[in-house]
């Protein structure tokens, strides 16, 4: 019956000491969790041909990428979210077709 009592007690003391534990951890994580702004580029410039259009926009978790279209030619461009920076500019040439 005393290691019983023992038990209990010991066990309540590390249900009690785990909690605060996670309390500790959950608050300590937050105070240093630094947020998206941190991360991204608060602002980023991209100079695209006047007339130029943006046919599409997609983003994964590292980069973004643009479709553009103007009167002469298309691109597909891809930017670092972290950095602002593009990465590559891929231009799409059409080939003309032959009967």
């Amino acid at each position: 019956m005393r290691i019983l009592k023992f038990l209990v007690v010991f066990m309540g003391l590390l249900i009690i000491i785990g909690t605060l534990f996670l309390i500790y951890l959950i608050i300590f994580k937050s105070k240093d969790d630094k947020t998206v702004e941190n991360y991204y580029p608060i602002e980023s410039k991209l100079d695209i041909p006047h007339g130029a259009k943006i046919l599409d926009m997609s983003s994964s978790n590292k980069y973004i990428t643009l479709k553009i279209i103007d009167k002469t030619s298309k691109k597909i461009i891809v930017i670092d979210i972290f950095s602002g920076k593009i990465i590559k500019k891929i231009n799409i040439n059409e080939l003309e077709r032959n009967n």
